[in-house]
């Protein structure tokens, strides 16, 4: 289960958390890459040092693959909320 593994990472003590994944869409031009941070109103820190790494992350693979950013985005997926180091959740493309 998603909330299996931030409670994994939690246990483990990770220094950070990456979740990846890959989008569909029903457009077939559909393309990118984004990077999802939870943005937490009661841990300002881990949410600035998830957005930084989120930021950090994109920028290298943009660098490295040339694909499409789709930007660095808040969301609520549970691997990365439920997580007590900086996560992120990395939609590395769309296989549609």
């Amino acid at each position: 289960a998603l909330s299996d593994r931030a409670k994994i990472a939690n246990e483990a003590q990770a220094s950070y958390f990456v979740s990846v994944h890959y989008n569909s869409a029903p457009s077939k031009d559909a393309h990118g890459i984004e990077v999802f941070y939870y943005r937490s109103e009661s841990d300002l820190k881990r949410t600035n040092a998830s957005k930084a790494f989120a930021e950090e992350v994109l920028g290298q693979v943009i660098n490295m693959s040339k694909a499409k950013s789709r930007g660095v985005k808040s969301g609520n997926f549970a691997v990365i909320r439920e997580t007590n180091m900086p996560a992120i959740l990395v939609e590395g493309g769309f296989l549609t």
